[in-house]
């Protein structure tokens, strides 16, 4: 029995997103920046987050939301253009 496919989600700024990007990841879910709760609500073992924008300063997840998706066994890549 194979593993399940790992869901995908991008936030990014659509300043950043270009039609190439979807085609990179075409099976990704796509969100705007991410702000404070944003990546708790994707959350799962079962989930890849590619985090490249992030809301204003002071409404960006913290560190401590990043640790918890870490915990609950979600990959988590940072990235900026």
């Amino acid at each position: 029995m194979s593993k399940p496919e790992k869901e995908v989600h991008v936030f990014s700024g659509e300043a950043t997103l270009t039609l190439e990007d979807h085609l990179i990841i075409p099976q990704a879910v796509w969100h705007p920046p991410a702000a404070r709760g944003d990546l708790l609500r994707v959350a799962s073992s079962n989930v890849i987050i590619l985090y490249i924008d992030a809301a204003p300063l002071g409404l960006q997840p913290s560190y401590k939301e990043i640790q918890a998706l870490l915990k609950r066994g979600a990959v988590v890549v940072g990235a900026g253009r």
